[in-house]
């Protein structure tokens, strides 16, 4: 345990930069949303390696058993948003779920883009 001033040393006796708290909570914050420590790193800036957020993550104790995913941000109109969590909570399922279910059904899968818009956004 560091404290005061003292400077946390690495197993090879040298010491570790410090890092803000806002430094840990956008690595644990990218972590949790499934980015790769290669992205985390990129993101972090600052001269972080990816063996640095691996070994944050290793240390926090929070590494994931679930294979890693893209994350892909979408904006939606709140009352979408309401009424897909209708229809996730009707089927026991989380958001991310139920959206990840119906991509994967309707186009991962197959291909029935045309088929479920039915033509409404030709030329768009």
């Amino acid at each position: 345990m560091v404290r005061g001033n003292a400077v946390e040393m690495d197993e090879r006796g040298k010491p570790l930069p410090r890092r803000s708290n806002l430094w840990a909570v956008r690595l644990g914050y990218w972590h949790g949303r499934g980015y790769s420590a290669r992205v985390i790193a990129e993101k972090l800036g600052e001269g972080t390696s990816e063996a640095t957020v691996r070994g944050q993550i290793r240390k926090a104790g929070v590494l994931s058993d679930v294979p890693l995913r893209a994350v892909i941000p979408i904006n939606v109109p709140h009352w979408w948003r309401d009424i897909l969590s209708r229809h996730a909570e009707a089927r026991g399922l989380s958001l991310d779920e139920l959206i990840c279910q119906v991509l994967e059904s309707a186009l991962i899968l197959d291909d029935l883009y045309d088929a479920v818009t039915d033509g409404k956004y030709q030329g768009a």
